[in-house]
């Protein structure tokens, strides 16, 4: 896979919301949540190098990252209809947040997305929120002392290698 240097979650998003559209599902912002820590996960698992600059935390029904609520939260919880933006500094005006990677990458996250979003909704709640996993761990901590708590990349990488690893699925991420 080519050199990455982190990028916004948003324009990971924007992938994410693409490939849905394109296979007529919709996408709310608590599932684009789970399906974006997916992709984390798994790029984490399969390259050893995060995806993206964003923290994800331990929420209360399952990972939560902040840049992405906060864009699409206005949709509560029925489908996201616009992709995430940004204020172009140059202009002063809103614009849809472009993925800026290189090809190989723009793949991996197509395979990523389409295997996260063809997820059955409740299959993908329980492996995200497994209580085995590093949501459950991060959300332990939180409840321990009472603030919110990030989920260590660390963490992500090694339940997502172990995840892949017995379902076999690695290949199929980075073929």
């Amino acid at each position: 896979m080519g050199q990455v240097t982190q990028i916004d979650v948003r324009a990971v998003a924007n992938i994410i919301l693409d490939h849905a559209d394109g296979i007529e599902m919709a996408v709310t912002n608590r599932a684009l949540s789970e399906i974006t820590y997916l992709v984390i996960g798994w790029r984490l698992a399969t390259q050893g190098e995060a995806l993206v600059d964003a923290t994800i935390e331990a929420g209360p029904h399952g990972p939560a990252i902040r840049e992405l609520y906060a864009e699409f939260e206005k949709w509560g919880d029925g489908p996201i209809l616009r992709k995430a933006s940004r204020v172009d500094p140059e202009t002063g005006r809103r614009c849809v947040v472009a993925p800026n990677f290189d090809p190989e990458t723009v793949e991996f996250l197509a395979r990523c997305a389409d295997e996260a979003v063809r997820m059955p909704p409740e299959a993908r709640q329980a492996f995200v929120t497994d209580p085995d996993g590093p949501w459950a761990a991060a959300k332990a901590r939180a409840v321990e002392t009472g603030r919110g708590q990030r989920i260590p990349e660390g963490d992500l990488r090694d339940y997502f290698s172990a995840q892949l690893a017995s379902r076999g699925q690695a290949a199929h991420l980075v073929a």
